[in-house]
């Protein structure tokens, strides 16, 4: 466990079973333990106050128990990953001030550190959101339309977010030189919040950008809200979306045993 005494915080973990790519992801095999539970595992690292699982399925919800953690039902459903956070919050009793962090049931090998620095990052920045950005974008990476890239402005708060390759080099350089690097980012889907913003976020709707790229933080942009970035040069971990990632997945993790 991680102590940082400077950010108290909760993990809340949206979890659903139907995946259009990667049906019943969530208690996918990973090398003995289904998904749900290395994520589970991974927020115990983090050092959070308390970890909510929020799902729309029983068996889900029976793993969270069996892994010492709360859990909660929501709907089938919810919009997006934080309207389901919002639903199960609502239930709970949670102060206006308690920073939520929004890890998705797809990230097994996102670090409990990580999770710990993007809610400090949220404190010191004041932003409405934090969420996180990798420069280690490739070409392929780019033309991918499951790798999401973010755009950010000089303050490191994002620009825009979307599946298609942004920032569009008109001259041709390649993402791979040095000067244009840092410009191209692909986006990791965690997120670090309020709890009253919470409110503020399902009040807003499906904005009509994050329903055309299916990207919940769009929502966000879409109302005048700052999304700041928790930057990284580099980061071996993968989420998983396709059944090819769920490959990747296994041998890398098998490789850190």
């Amino acid at each position: 466990m991680i102590n940082h005494p400077n950010s108290t915080f909760t993990v809340v973990i949206p979890v659903r079973m139907a995946s259009t790519r990667l049906p019943g992801k969530a208690m996918q095999d990973i090398n003995g333990k289904p998904m749900i539970a290395h994520t589970i595992d991974r927020a115990k690292e983090s050092g959070a106050q308390q970890i909510i699982v929020a799902t729309d399925h029983p068996a889900i919800f029976d793993e969270a128990i069996k892994a010492g953690v709360n859990a909660v039902m929501t709907p089938e459903t919810c919009a997006s990953g934080t309207d389901r956070i919002a639903m199960a919050l609502a239930s709970q009793q949670v102060p206006s001030e308690t920073i939520i962090v929004n890890l998705q049931g797809d990230e097994p090998m996102f670090s409990g550190h990580w999770i710990a620095q993007l809610a400090e990052r949220l404190v010191m920045s004041g932003s409405d959101m934090a969420t996180v950005a990798v420069s280690d974008l490739d070409a392929k990476q780019l033309a991918d339309p499951n790798v999401v890239k973010v755009v950010a402005d000089s303050a490191n708060n994002a620009l825009y977010f979307s599946r298609a390759g942004v920032p569009f080099s008109r001259d041709g350089q390649l993402v791979e030189e040095i000067t244009m690097r840092k410009y191209f980012m692909r986006h990791v889907g965690v997120y670090a919040y309020r709890a009253d913003f919470l409110r503020t976020f399902v009040n807003w709707g499906v904005a009509p950008l994050e329903y055309t790229e299916k990207l919940e933080q769009l929502r966000v942009l879409w109302n005048g809200g700052r999304i700041h970035l928790l930057r990284f040069h580099r980061m071996t971990a993968k989420s998983v979306d396709t059944p090819e990632d769920l490959m990747m997945v296994r041998q890398l993790m098998q490789q850190s045993v």
